[in-house]
């Protein structure tokens, strides 16, 4: 679980963790042009968890931010097969691609490839199709409790992206301003049904052959290289087109796509009934990410905001008391410090573009919508921040006013890297959810504050292997009080 310094071969080739601003100062880690760390590579490895919990469930922090690996609502055991391969030609051509199949033995078992791409790289772009692992945010993403518009929570989705290979130098700044880039085409596979009462009913999403848009840009004041960098930017995302049981096929010609990229329909200053602008057939989130990194006396320090973005009111900085604020603290080189950074984050999605903590007619169910009632997840899980959590009866997320706070420390004791996480979280439900049989009702409760811990230690066994230990607790009103156990034991050959 953990990314220590002499393991980060290993992670990037075994889980080929890839992030919207790889290639920045401050995301760790960073991958390399073509997402692996050698030219002309082949590399094999496994790994083989068992984790267990003393109220039958996994941990908060043992199921979230794993890419949906392990099923929360039991005991897991899961092996991961992976295998990568790399090569770049003389003529600067890079190709890559990998795989990783993941079989779980826990309550509901599973055997699927959580990745599987195909990636070409020349000069300042790529081009990728399949499922790969991403994220998108300036968070420190080892350590954070997750970005609010794609963190590691929910497991890769079919995609085609086109993007750049990190930041680049816009042409004619002399090395001031730099861009990061990607378009991408995906799918919503999850549509899946299950019986229940003898009713065949959806169990993730509500509307079949859901499309995803995707893009986002980022820019870069100041190189790596300089005390201080400037980061700002824009996440954008989209569900659109499939069939819906209530309004039927939806439209997906190319000029629905254009709508779609430009927003076009949701082009408007008026929120109406259920907290969405009139855009039955779209359904828009998003980010502005901001954030400050000084690289001073061998530290970097770094500030990060992250506002989220739900149709056009928000997009307008309507909603700027509800985001994500946060700080790291980290110490550059290859030493092994006792600790080696410590991350911080606020989170706070109380107001709902309402101005006040009062519920009114004019908010934003984030992360629902009235039409796609999946909402933003997949396979049953929140894409964006884990603590806006899915329940099995419902459909999309059904607790979305809270707020947070997350401490992260990670270091190590002599030959051990540990990693340590406390969370802290008041929550509230959320205004409107669905069950599958397309019944709406008010899910709002009763303020319920929820702590989670974990803690992870994890040496190397030679020079192919690698042992951890993981520990992790809840106690509060949101999940059952719980203690866990985590073994892992990974190789790469």
């Amino acid at each position: 679980m953990l990314l220590s310094g002499w393991q980060l071969s290993v992670w990037q080739f075994s889980h080929c963790q890839a992030s919207a601003l790889s290639g920045s100062s401050h995301d760790a880690p960073d991958a390399s042009a073509s997402g692996f760390p050698f030219d002309g590579d082949v590399a094999l490895g496994w790994q083989v968890r068992a984790a267990a919990g003393t109220s039958g469930n996994m941990p908060f922090w043992f199921h979230s931010n794993q890419y949906g690996e392990l099923e929360k609502g039991s005991q897991n055991a899961a092996i991961n097969l992976y295998g990568t391969w790399n090569y770049r030609f003389e003529s600067g051509i890079a190709l890559s691609a990998g795989a990783d199949l993941l079989t779980r033995a826990s309550g509901e078992p599973d055997a699927r490839f959580q990745e599987s791409y195909f990636q070409a790289g020349y000069g300042h772009f790529k081009l990728t199709a399949g499922r790969k692992r991403e994220t998108f945010g300036l968070v420190h993403h080892d350590m954070s409790v997750g970005s609010l518009i794609a963190s590691k929570n929910a497991r890769p989705m079919p995609k085609i992206t086109f993007s750049t290979d990190g930041y680049q130098t816009v042409p004619g700044t002399a090395g001031f301003l730099y861009y990061n880039a990607s378009l991408a085409h995906g799918w919503m596979d999850d549509d899946e049904y299950r019986y229940v009462d003898d009713e065949l009913l959806p169990r993730y999403r509500f509307v079949d052959g859901v499309k995803l848009h995707q893009k986002h840009l980022y820019l870069r004041i100041f190189s790596e290289d300089a005390p201080v960098e400037l980061h700002g930017g824009l996440v954008h995302f989209a569900q659109w087109g499939g069939y819906s049981p209530i309004f039927g096929q939806a439209p997906e010609s190319f000029s629905n796509y254009l709508d779609v990229f430009f927003g076009r329909a949701s082009d408007s200053k008026e929120v109406i009934g259920g907290g969405e602008t009139p855009n039955a057939f779209q359904n828009h989130i998003g980010s502005y990410d901001f954030s400050i990194v000084s690289n001073i006396s061998g530290y970097q320090l770094g500030l990060i905001w992250q506002i989220i973005l739900e149709d056009t009111p928000n997009a307008r900085f309507a909603g700027l008391r509800d985001g994500l604020w946060g700080g790291y603290l980290r110490r550059n080189g290859a030493e092994r410090p006792l600790i080696k950074a410590v991350s911080y984050e606020y989170l706070s999605t109380r107001y709902h573009l309402t101005g006040n903590r009062d519920w009114e007619p004019a908010y934003v169910n984030y992360y629902n919508h009235y039409a796609y009632r999946g909402g933003w997840t997949y396979y049953g899980r929140a894409i964006g921040n884990p603590l806006y959590f899915s329940e099995d009866q419902y459909l999309g997320v059904s607790n979305n006013k809270l707020l947070g706070h997350h401490l992260a420390i990670k270091g190590y004791i002599g030959p051990v890297h540990y990693r340590t996480y406390a969370t802290y979280s008041r929550n509230y439900g959320a205004q409107r959810v669905d069950r599958p049989d397309g019944v709406r009702f008010n899910n709002f409760f009763d303020r319920k504050d929820q702590w989670s811990f974990l803690l992870d230690l994890e040496t190397r066994l030679g020079d192919d292997y690698t042992a951890a230990v993981s520990l992790a607790a809840d106690f509060g009103d949101v999940y059952k009080n719980n203690l866990g156990l985590q073994l892992t034991l990974s190789a790469l050959f």
